[in-house]
């Protein structure tokens, strides 16, 4: 009788949401109607009750705002969105925290029980660990990244904490070639005593003086130092000391676990390990993240022709926090990997159209802040603070050279990306690639490793042969480099500079009246504006910015870099200006004012561009304390 009343009360409540507003709380259950007295539960069942309104009388006019109250909700699987979720221009459909409240959309598992860890010791601690050290039990097999306590991101253990990758960490002694079996590394004598095999030990690594990858590291045989680099990350040359390569840090092994603030996971024995500063855990908060995704809108792939995208669905005032990442030796194939970033992200928008994402926090992110992947069109980010990635802020990536063209006019605009690319230090703020048309206006970029903004594609005699592509994995494939389409390149044989431009994709973009301040902070050979074998009309203008310390350039086109137009961009940096090292110098460079001094009217561009979003709405500046 139990289950008879609860099936009729379910019922009721899908029947009783028929309006332009339906409401979820912490405190609420799915089983209610889903009003502002008796709110839903969860996401998932807010949607749902969404596809039964439109399955029996359709959106009403206006669309529907899902309104979240104040709280913390704890996903336990990716929120997903897919085409039978889409609204209209004249009803879309709105996830919106209510009014004056706080709302954190989070992944999170709490670990707890730690105990100071007694002897014996596990293998490789360190003696100054010792008696410092407490251990708690977790799920076996779970290998997380990242760990909180007290609200606050703790490192790795590793064998500097140093960022300094140029001065202060080693250098590999060897390096095989890409095969099959891996790529064997030598590291310097001693390192990998104790070091486990299963994958958890990753090293962050230079495959140039552009690149890192941060790998997993199997086989490891410490008599002879030996270990096989596990990544399906495309950036490794076949000599991976050609151009700055082969650089490295050892993190996540018992062996580093030496100062306080540290931790490591052995995930085979279900053990976290950490090192408390102050030497207690009583009355410590700890938590790691789970969930690689915490949203995904995912339209028709290529599969299904693309016949239908999410559409019309916004996302406003919301607080999404707190996401692992992809191990690099768990990569899709499907993935582009040419820029030597984690593709995943936090926010994963694929075969999407005319949505909207504004005035949201999208922060501690295990890979990317946000990606528009393959399929999507006109998506409009304003407003949003996107900060402390461990890749990039926002990544826009098409397909891969060829006749496919579906990515494009999106508009990011008055958002503020920040404090990004803390273990991918190729990552930037907003990186482009297969991508047209778009607008990147008025935002504010600040504390990135690499460049801002960056636009890139693939060399031309690289698309006449994929032999020529010159990187691979550690496996020796080259595809994930580029996710060149050879079959439709095939048809368009022989490609020069200008006839390759189109089949790029990503030309015609417009770089206007941002502040980036504080680029060029741990890689080389780039810029605060940087592109690379694009497609062409790319204009760059009016942007503004500074930094104290940093290599690299400000205004950079690199080698076939065609018809683009840098004007007007005012810079005080001590650093390098202008490099335009494209071949054909088909390039502009009109009033750009970069001086190792402050520029005249340097505060008066500065303010102009600030005011002028204020008028409109300026992007978010407050990220939340973890918890």
């Amino acid at each position: 009788m139990k289950y008879v009343v609860l099936f009729i009360l379910a019922a009721l409540s899908s029947a009783a949401f028929a309006g332009s507003e339906l409401y979820v709380s912490t405190e609420g259950r799915d089983t209610n109607s889903g009003s502002l007295r008796r709110p839903l539960a969860t996401l998932a069942r807010a949607r749902d009750a969404i596809r039964e309104l439109k399955a029996k009388k359709g959106l009403p006019d206006g669309g529907v705002t899902i309104y979240l109250r104040g709280g913390e909700y704890a996903l336990p699987e990716t929120f997903v969105l897919t085409p039978e979720d889409s609204g209209t221009a004249q009803s879309p459909i709105t996830y919106a925290a209510y009014p004056d409240e706080q709302v954190k959309i989070v992944s999170k598992r709490a670990i707890t029980g730690w105990k100071l860890l007694a002897a014996p010791y596990p293998a490789g601690l360190p003696a100054a660990a010792q008696e410092q050290v407490f251990v708690a039990d977790i799920p076996k097999n779970w290998c997380f990244h990242f760990l909180y306590v007290n609200g606050a991101s703790q490192p790795v253990a590793k064998r500097t904490q140093s960022a300094d990758w140029v001065r202060v960490w080693k250098k590999l002694k060897a390096a095989g070639p890409a095969n099959p079996e891996g790529r064997r590394i030598t590291f310097q004598d001693g390192e990998l005593v104790d070091v486990p095999s299963n994958g958890d030990a990753e090293i962050s690594m230079t495959t140039a003086i552009w690149w890192n990858i941060i790998a997993p590291i199997r086989n490891v045989n410490a008599a002879a130092g030996t270990a096989i680099l596990d990544s399906k990350c495309t950036v490794q040359y076949a000599n991976l000391f050609s151009y700055g390569g082969g650089v490295y840090n050892l993190r996540n092994a018992l062996p580093l676990l030496d100062e306080p603030g540290e931790w490591v996971v052995d995930s085979s024995a279900g053990k976290a390990y950490f090192w408390p500063p102050d030497h207690a855990m009583e009355g410590k908060t700890v938590f790691a993240p789970v969930l690689r995704e915490l949203v995904r809108f995912q339209g028709d792939e290529e599969a299904q022709g693309w016949a239908k995208q999410v559409e019309h669905v916004n996302m406003t005032g919301l607080q999404f926090l707190y996401t692992d990442r992809t191990p690099e030796s768990q990569y899709d194939p499907q993935w582009l990997t040419r820029n030597a970033e984690n593709p995943d992200a936090m926010i994963y928008l694929q075969g999407v159209k005319n949505c909207i994402f504004d005035n949201n926090v999208i922060a501690h992110s295990g890979s990317q802040g946000i990606a528009l992947d393959h399929y999507a069109q006109d998506i409009t980010l304003t407003r949003n603070e996107i900060a402390f990635c461990s890749s990039g802020g926002i990544q826009i990536t098409g397909y891969g050279p060829g006749d496919v063209d579906v990515n494009k006019r999106h508009r990011i605009e008055r958002n503020q990306v920040h404090d990004v690319g803390l273990d991918y230090m190729h990552s930037g703020a907003v990186s482009i690639y297969g991508s047209h048309d778009n607008r990147i206006t008025y935002n504010h970029f600040c504390n990135v490793p690499y460049a801002c903004v960056s636009i890139v594609g693939m060399k031309c005699d690289q698309m006449n042969r994929a032999d020529a592509v010159d990187t691979t994995d550690s496996y020796g494939s080259k595809q994930a480099m580029y996710q060149a389409r050879w079959g439709e390149l095939e048809k368009h044989k022989p490609f020069d500079l200008m006839a390759s431009r189109s089949f790029l994709h990503s030309g015609d973009n417009v770089v206007s009246y941002n502040i980036c301040d504080h680029y060029m902070l741990r890689m080389e050979d780039g810029a605060a504006l940087y592109t690379w074998e694009a497609g062409l009309n790319n204009v760059w203008n009016g942007n503004v910015g500074e930094r104290r310390a940093g290599r690299g350039f400000t205004l950079y086109t690199d080698d076939d870099t065609l018809n683009n137009v840098l004007s007007d961009n005012l810079f005080w940096t001590p650093g390098n200006p202008i490099h335009d090292n494209s071949h054909n110098k088909s390039n502009v460079f009109r009033n750009n004012r970069i001086s190792q001094t402050k520029p005249e009217s340097y505060d008066e561009a500065r303010k102009a561009i600030f005011d002028h979003a204020e008028k409109k709405g300026l992007w978010r500046d407050t990220i939340p304390a973890a918890q």
